[in-house]
Formats: C-alpha cells, structure tokens, sequence
C-alpha cells in the first residue's frame, strides 16, 4: 500500500488552504514549474553542487544581487545542515571551543555544538534591547569565545536589535553566525519586514528560503562573508553534512526563487495583507505582529488549540497554536498568484461558528519556558548508550534522560541527553502532552527513555 502517496492525494482533494510552510503555500505562490522529469543528477552536460563550475554555480552567484558581500550556497538538507557545517568548519580545530549562544536555538545547535564537544553560555531574548545588550556586553567581558551564534528573527517573528548585536560582538573579534531561519524574505523590503543581519556584515548567515519563500521543503541557503577568514572550511563541511546525491528539484525551485524575489512588488503585497487582516477583523478576530508574514490571531477568550481545530475542520491549516492564539504564515502575495483569498470569508463565517460551539474558558499559560540565562557543556558531546530503560514520565524523576525532548514545532529542545529529570520536567512535559503538543522522543504518549 502506498501509504504517503495515498495521503497526500486525499489531502490535495480537499483543496485546502495554507497559512503553513512552505511559502509556496500548496503550490498558489511563486511560479514553481517542476516535474519529475527534471529529476536529474551529474550528467556530464549538468553540474555538481560538491564541485560547482557550470549551471548551479551560475545560479547561486545571480544572489550576490541581493548579498552582495557574501558567496551563497545552496542547501538541500535545510537550514539544518549549513548550521552544523558552519559549526564544525569554525571551530572543528579548537580543542576545548566555547560559544556563546543568542535567543531561542533550534536543536540543530545544540547538535553541531555536540559534535565539536563545545560548551558555553546561553543568553535568552530579553523584553529590552538595552538589557540584551547589556547582558550580552557581560559575558564578552568575562569569556573568551571562539564564536558567537544568533538565532533572528524569532520562530514567531519577532527581531532583536541585530545591528547592534553584530556590532558589539564584532567590536571583540568573535566570528558571528545568524541562524536566520525564519527571515529569508526580509530582504526583499527591510524597512516593512525586518532587517536581515546580511545588511550588518555578519560573517555567516543561514536561511530557510522554503519557510516563507516558495521553493521546495528543506531547500535553504548559506551565507559566508567573502573576507570571513573560516570561509573554505565551511565551504568544505557543506560537501560533508549534505548528500553527495543533491536534489536538483530543490536547486531548481532556489533557482526559480531568484526571479520571484527579483520581481518582488512590496505595494501588491500591502495590498493583499491588509485585505487578508479586514477580512480577519470583519468577523472579530484579533491580529497582531511585527512581522506582517507571521502574524497572531486571537477570537475572544478561547484557546488556541480550539482556534486551531475550527481552522482545520473548515479545511485550513495554521502553522501553529498556542495559549489563546494561534500563528498564521502569510503568504507573500504577487501579482497572478492563485492563492484562493476570496474562498476565504464565507469560510472564516463558519470557522467563528464553530469556535462559539465550544465552551470558552481561559487558560494558564501553556507555554514551555525553554529560555533561561544558563551556561551549557557538551564537552562530552552526545551521551547515548545502548544501555537504555523505557519508562513512565511520572517514574521517571530523578533518572538520567537519553533522549532529548523536544516540543515541534518550534524545535528547541526542552530536556537535554544526559539532564537529570526534575519534577518541573515531568510537570512540564505531561502539561505538553495534555494540550496535545508534538513533543518528540516521548514513546506511546507517556513513556521516556532513561540510562540503565
């Protein structure tokens, strides 16, 4: 039986409508024109992405007409994959490396600092940028770090004062990486969506194009300052943490991004946005955001998860739900897109009655504090070990944890390989599983791996 097949076929009968990733939002934005007749490798006539001279060489270069200071790659395993090889190719010759560690970290981090056996400090996004700078200015003073890892914007949208960051961290001679996931499209008008730290001369830049830019799940790109000095061994670990095989659909689709972003109109875009949120508004939802491509929907005192499913059951998926909103990806509306907005009213009448069938009532926070001032080590790097027990959460206090525990989204790891397990973790983690959260590496919904 062709179990994934099957499903995406139902799912595209539903004709359903996006406000997820990808940014090509089923297919209704960008121009993506691919086939599987497209799926090549290195034929003689094409390219090689480990060993680029020809077609794929020619179309990451076409980027220096946005990053200009930079030599961009294409990424066919994620953002993923370019923060381990900018990790590794920093500081994969320092025998005892330290970091420091800026905003909320993606678990890829926490992988690629394992693997150099790194250990460091973590400084959380604060309310100020006064009292982040400070904290900040601190730790530069009191360590010496080989590298200094960003994390804007935030899963949410929300920006730092990057500029100010780089500079001050800059001023010391740290190498700076942003893990910029989730602001590939910032670029295309900074002033309205937020400032990219390639603006800044940050020395490595790593994007999720297919976050919000139509192209193809999993396809990213790199950013390595051309005056960078840990610029060729970077270049080298992106041959060793990607396939040898590259998908040349997924560099076809970063190819083809290259026109969209270039023919970008911000004035149809506004347009769209503002006809999307008076659509929202007209039937008593509540926006917010800074970011206009991630923005905050509320209706009245109900929760987010009964947002969430009114949304789903009417045949229209959210990125995200959480305490008394849930987190809509919009799409970055051009002139000729087929992304069904005029579906949506008659739709939206009856999501707002079915959320109203539900009894309403408030919540406690169900937010997983993740973020915390701390220092890590992962001088031992990962801590596995075949000498495992599988046990229930509530009997698991006290016990050594295998596996990391990680809510996803967003993908920041909540128990760390190798913590010991405290009764705020086990209340936490029934609280995720309570509220229906993706919690992965918890076993049959309530069961845990602990050392033996």
């Amino acid at each position: 039986m062709n179990y994934i097949h099957q499903y995406l076929n139902n799912r595209n009968k539903d004709n359903r409508i996006s406000f997820h990733v990808p940014g090509h939002h089923n297919g209704t934005i960008g121009n993506l024109t691919l086939n599987s007749r497209s799926d090549i490798t290195e034929l003689s006539d094409s390219d090689d992405l480990h060993d680029a001279n020809g077609i794929i060489k020619q179309s990451m270069m076409q980027y220096k007409y946005f990053f200009p200071s930079y030599t961009s790659h294409y990424l066919v395993n994620g953002t993923t994959s370019g923060i381990m090889s900018a990790i590794y190719g920093t500081l994969h010759h320092v025998e005892k490396p330290s970091v420091l560690i800026i905003g909320a970290k993606h678990k890829s981090i926490d992988h690629g600092l394992k693997l150099v056996k790194a250990s460091g400090d973590y400084i959380k996004t604060s309310s100020s940028d006064d009292e982040l700078l400070s904290s900040i200015s601190n730790s530069l003073e009191q360590n010496e770090y080989q590298l200094v890892i960003v994390t804007n914007p935030t899963y949410e949208g929300y920006s730092m004062s990057i500029e100010k960051v780089i500079k001050l961290v800059q001023s010391k001679n740290i190498p700076t990486m942003v893990d910029e996931a989730h602001g590939a499209h910032m670029i295309l008008d900074s002033d309205y969506f937020g400032r990219s730290a390639t603006e800044f001369n940050a020395d490595i830049v790593v994007q999720s194009f297919h976050k919000t830019l139509p192209t193809l799940t999993g396809s990213s790109m790199i950013h390595i300052h051309d005056v960078f000095n840990d610029k060729f061994p970077i270049e080298y670990f992106l041959s060793v943490f990607q396939t040898s095989s590259p998908s040349y659909l997924m560099m076809e689709s970063l190819d083809q991004c290259f026109s969209f972003m270039k023919e970008f109109d911000i004035h149809y875009f506004k347009e769209q946005f503002e006809k999307l949120l008076n659509m929202f508004h007209s039937y008593g939802f509540k926006t917010f955001y800074e970011d206009p491509v991630k923005v905050r929907v509320e209706y009245k005192s109900y929760l987010g998860k009964q947002i969430e499913k009114a949304f789903y059951n009417r045949g229209i998926d959210i990125e995200y739900s959480k305490d008394q909103y849930v987190l809509l990806i919009i799409p970055l509306f051009q002139r000729g897109h087929h992304f069904p907005i005029d579906r949506l009213s008659d739709i939206l009448k009856k999501v707002v009655n079915d959320i109203e069938s539900y009894q309403s009532k408030l919540n406690r926070s169900s937010n997983v504090d993740v973020e915390k001032n701390q220092s890590f080590d992962f001088s031992l790097g990962f801590q596995l070990t075949s000498l495992r027990e599988l046990v229930t959460i509530d009997d698991s206090l006290g016990r050594i944890n295998l596996l990391p525990i990680i809510p996803y989204p967003p993908g920041q790891i909540f128990l760390q390989s190798g913590d010991e397990i405290t009764n705020h973790d086990i209340i936490e983690i029934k609280r995720m599983i309570h509220d229906n959260k993706h919690v992965q590496n918890i076993i049959d919904g309530g069961y845990i791996y602990v050392r033996k």
